[in-house]
């Protein structure tokens, strides 16, 4: 499994080194500016650090789907479980890799006070999720069944992660109309009910990645390679 994780590293090293690069030099250059408050560097910071790991992941199984991947891979003597968890090891790595490096940019450039460090850890946590989902159900798709199932679908997945919970907070905006204000108010509290909160997100999102992890291992376990 090692081997298979190194692979992954020196096959999306140069990708990655670039895109984090590009990354930085914007989220620094916007941060040095006083006018841009701590949510629009947030919003920045946390759509970069999904967005790498995502980029790396499609041009990634976009190479391995056209040079046959799963046939070549199974040829060694690579057990299945050891291939999945290894590309959701790597896909994890990628995203805590990135986090850190843009995180270090905005502390350094920007020297947040501690309640905006809360507020970008609030949002990053919450942000995780969403990538736990990403990544996790086209992945599981790509497993179970096989890569143009997954770039098929994979969109509407995305979409749906993305618009569903939108619609959701709407309807729940009119159901429950106090209950946004009291969110955001926790948010800017920067407490440890805050913090508390921030990695019961991540621990879900932990949780979500860690399941569908399980399940693309029995998917691709079952899965018909001939």
């Amino acid at each position: 499994m090692v081997a298979l994780l190194k692979k992954d590293f020196i096959t999306s090293r140069k990708s990655v080194i670039i895109m984090n690069l590009i990354a930085a030099c914007i989220l620094g250059g916007v941060s040095l500016f006083k006018e841009f408050p701590i949510e629009v560097i947030s919003m920045m910071y946390v759509m970069a650090s999904i967005f790498i790991p995502l980029m790396s992941n499609k041009m990634m199984s976009t190479e391995e789907g056209k040079r046959n991947y799963d046939t070549i891979i199974n040829s060694f003597p690579v057990s299945r479980k050891s291939v999945v968890i290894s590309k959701n090891l790597f896909y994890f790595l990628m995203y805590l890799i990135t986090s850190i490096i843009l995180l270090l940019t905005i502390i350094i450039i920007k020297k947040p006070s501690t309640q905006d460090l809360t507020y970008i850890l609030f949002i990053q946590s919450l942000t995780f999720i969403y990538y736990s989902l990403i990544i996790g159900i086209p992945n599981y798709m790509y497993y179970k069944f096989d890569y143009d199932v997954a770039m098929k679908y994979g969109v509407i997945v995305f979409l749906s992660i993305i618009y569903v919970p939108m619609i959701v907070i709407q309807i729940g905006e009119k159901l429950l109309p106090n209950f946004g204000s009291k969110i955001i108010s926790i948010i800017e509290a920067g407490n440890i009910q805050t913090m508390l909160i921030a990695v019961s997100a991540f621990l879900i999102g932990l949780l979500i990645y860690v399941v569908f992890t399980i399940l693309s291992i029995n998917g691709y376990s079952k899965k018909d390679l001939s």
